[in-house]
């Protein structure tokens, strides 16, 4: 796990402007007879991130939130790996596997399964990863550039951004990515498509047919995948009407068929729910990771899909 905090600590924190955080706390206790943040960290993450609602569209908010997040969500990607045994299949063929990551933030899929290589074998070797990551944040995808370029993956062949356009913000012309890869060049046997926390995400359902037409056209553009995944976590159930269920149901009518894998029972898809302990980053100011109990409840599903 060390290289994966000194990646967060020095690809994130060190870019974060604090003094300037730091005096709106003060100002932001000045007014509050009772605040609800005890801690420049709650602050951070209940006034300013919303409990993780806030879009990030400025690099400030997207340090903010990957510092705040990042390790927890590795913690929670690590818990179901732990409880799907087909998922631990395809980890350790990670080469052979092309993962799909929405709403990618900093390479936070990426990152969860170099730490949980690491963890599991003890040693902190070189992660091969064949990896796309989407984000309508641009300042996320760069923050994810600066990620993926440390030691902990095989990054020697450059990065390509396969989407984004050119805004025109006083009269300066932009590039603003919102696709990141990291190519090693080996033909995958499986596509896994991840919805890490996305779907907690206000008006995510308007989402829904762009995420199908993404899933449709890197199945087209992949012939020699075999097995398409589909691997959705987030801090809440997703009833019925839900944004996820909207996803499912509009993944059956895009003439997909959705197999049940060794988690399921009864022959219908089975939700994973668990409570998971873990550790946080939970000092600002030192990157002191902390024991948490508890980090709260964890939702999980594998669906295998097929085309008809």
């Amino acid at each position: 796990m060390e290289k994966l905090l000194e990646a967060i600590n020095y690809y994130v924190v060190e870019g974060i402007e604090i003094q300037d955080i730091e005096a709106d706390f003060q100002e932001y206790l000045d007014k509050k007879p009772e605040p609800k943040a005890a801690n420049i960290d709650d602050y951070i993450r209940v006034e300013i991130l919303k409990q993780g609602g806030t879009i990030c569209d400025n690099e400030q908010l997207a340090r903010m939130y990957a510092y705040t997040y990042t390790l927890s969500r590795c913690e929670a990607i690590f818990s179901a790996i732990r409880g799907i045994a087909d998922l631990k299949g395809i980890i350790r063929n990670l080469e052979y596997t092309l993962v799909v990551d929405f709403g990618c933030g900093p390479a936070t899929v990426a990152l969860a399964f170099a730490y949980y290589y690491h963890r599991m074998t003890k040693r902190e070797a070189i992660v091969d990863i064949n990896y796309i990551g989407k984000d309508l944040s641009s300042d996320m995808i760069y923050l994810a550039k600066d990620i993926l370029s440390s030691d902990l993956f095989n990054n020697d062949e450059n990065f390509v951004y396969l989407k984004g356009k050119y805004i025109d913000e006083n009269g300066v012309k932009e590039f603003k990515p919102k696709e990141i890869r990291i190519n090693n060049y080996i033909a995958p046997k499986t596509i896994l498509f991840v919805f890490s926390y996305i779907f907690s995400q206000g008006e995510v359902a308007d989402s829904v047919q762009s995420f199908i037409n993404d899933i449709c056209e890197i199945i087209e553009q992949n012939e020699t995948a075999e097995t398409y995944h589909i691997l959705y976590l987030n801090k809440d159930y997703q009833h019925d009407g839900s944004a996820y269920d909207i996803f499912v149901k509009a993944i059956e009518e895009a003439d997909f068929t959705i197999y049940p894998d060794s988690d399921w029972r009864s022959g219908k898809p089975y939700m994973h729910n668990t409570k998971y302990d873990g550790k946080a980053i939970r000092d600002f100011d030192t990157g002191n990771v902390s024991d948490i109990y508890n980090m709260g409840p964890l939702y999980y599903q594998l669906l295998e899909i097929r085309r008809d």
